[in-house]
């Protein structure tokens, strides 16, 4: 057991609904885990709409898009409208409050491209919505 905590203490007055446990842990070793907690079903979160920030440079073999949000985003998905040849490295990935997370694209499409047909959708937008709405 790592920690052992009472749940009142750990969630602060906030409803079980509005509560992500984001856990992370490191081994002395370098390796480093990371999973994030529901506390009811996740058909009964309260996830607020969010609009991420995108921001798109190229790399080599493809894009590199950067994601940031100022809420918790759950299981955000990405595609690139009309594009076949894409790949994504990661792809239905939680997003946490203020923390980038990096996503490579293997695409022959140009950043400028990639960010006007970059769709997106997760559980708090489950429709696909351009980034550039």
């Amino acid at each position: 057991m790592i920690l052992e905590q009472p749940l009142a203490e750990l969630i602060k007055g906030q409803q079980r609904e509005d509560v992500v446990v984001n856990i992370q842990f490191s081994t002395s070793s370098g390796v480093s885990y990371q999973a994030n907690c529901f506390l009811c079903l996740q058909k009964d979160l309260r996830l607020m709409p969010v609009k991420p920030e995108v921001s798109v440079e190229a790399v080599e073999g493809g894009c590199l898009i950067t994601l940031k949000a100022d809420k918790f985003v759950r299981a955000l998905a990405l595609s690139i409208d009309g594009a076949e040849d894409c790949w994504f490295d990661n792809n239905y990935f939680d997003l946490l409050p203020g923390v980038p997370t990096k996503c490579f694209v293997r695409t022959s499409i140009s950043p400028s491209e990639v960010k006007q047909r970059l769709t997106y959708r997760s559980l708090n937008s489950p429709c696909a919505l351009p980034t550039n709405y």
